[in-house]
């Protein structure tokens, strides 16, 4: 994938998926995400929070798919059943 020059619009691998997550994550576990937001601003800190989320579901989504790969391949190599033994 091209990367955008413009870093607030973003998503990369995680796409919609990246953007539903966050919105989960700040619903669901609002005083969490409002610690991480502060450290996010804090002048030693200084991260960007909602990219830094993007970037986590991104390696998620990655670690996933290759899992996935990985199993489908193992499954493949097995011998298939040729009938009753």
């Amino acid at each position: 994938r091209e990367r955008r020059t413009d870093p607030s619009t973003d998503v990369r691998a995680s796409g919609l998926f990246g953007i539903a997550q966050l919105l989960c994550f700040t619903e669901d576990h609002t005083e969490l995400a409002v610690t991480i937001h502060k450290l996010s601003t804090d002048k030693d800190q200084n991260f960007p929070f909602a990219l830094v989320s993007f970037n986590l579901t991104g390696l998620v989504l990655q670690a996933l798919r290759q899992q996935s790969s990985t199993a489908m391949a193992a499954r493949l190599r097995l011998p298939r059943h040729t009938g009753d033994r």
